[in-house]
């Protein structure tokens, strides 16, 4: 059975990775499908967010008041969604950026 499984891979352009363990059956079935509908919504999530990133070159470290942190945490906490988990510091870089887009260099 591994031969056939590498030989598919091979003409498929793909490569065997690993093995999941989800049992026979129609359970085994429902479980192989679950383990791989979350496995395309993380990669889906992490698609957009490095496409809505595409331009940002540096991820730099910023000092803040605990305040302004927690402000930021609620921010992020009501950004995000049970398929796409937005960062406190990744509200902080979208702030930044819209502000530094409203201001003209002198």
């Amino acid at each position: 059975m591994a031969e056939n499984i590498d030989e598919i891979a091979k003409l498929l352009g793909a490569k065997k990775v690993g093995i999941v363990d989800a049992g026979g059956g129609a359970l085994g079935a429902m479980r192989l499908g679950h383990f791989y509908s979350e496995r395309m919504a993380m990669r889906k999530a992490l698609e957009r967010q490095k496409n809505r990133q595409a331009n940002w070159v540096l991820h730099l470290s910023i000092p803040m008041s605990q305040a302004s942190l927690d402000k930021l945490t609620k921010l992020a906490e009501n950004a995000s969604s049970s398929d796409c988990q937005v960062s406190p510091m990744q509200i902080a870089a979208e702030l930044l950026e819209a502000a530094l887009a409203q201001c003209e260099p002198k």
